[in-house]
């Protein structure tokens, strides 16, 4: 009797853990051409080439400007980018 209790009462705790997951699940945004995407390249290609100017990271990603320089910008008040005055690199 006592393990077919403990049996019941795992089976049923691992029903609430699942539900209370399913409940709080939220689709992620697309992620080809997000921020995300140009804020993962902007990193990559400043740690492959050790650093670049804003002129060349805006022509090697190939993406408006005004977003560039603001993604850029988040990345610097959030320390992983640094920009000096030969442009910008990995901190």
């Amino acid at each position: 009797m006592r393990s077919w209790i403990m049996a019941y009462g795992s089976k049923s705790n691992i029903q609430i853990r699942t539900e209370k997951v399913l409940t709080h699940y939220t689709r992620q945004s697309k992620f080809e051409g997000s921020d995300r995407q140009i804020r993962g390249r902007i990193v990559k290609i400043l740690t492959e080439h050790g650093g670049m100017t804003h002129n060349q990271l805006i022509k090697t990603l190939d993406k408006d400007k005004d977003r560039v320089v603001k993604i850029l910008q988040q990345l610097c008040q959030e320390g992983l980018v640094q920009e000096s005055k030969n442009g910008f690199g990995i901190r």
